[in-house]
């Protein structure tokens, strides 16, 4: 199955540091590779 991701610096990929939730581009793709380590059968395309 193919997925095709948008991010748009929204809460998924934000990082809570001092009490400040603030936008970090690579944590989205974290969460990427976390999903396709446990189902080999998915590829994402991410923009």
């Amino acid at each position: 199955m193919k997925i095709l991701t948008v991010f748009t610096g929204g809460t998924i990929g934000s990082t809570k540091s001092d009490g400040v939730i603030s936008p970090d581009s690579g944590n989205s793709y974290k969460l990427l590779e976390m999903y396709s380590q446990n189902d080999k059968k998915v590829e994402f395309t991410a923009v």
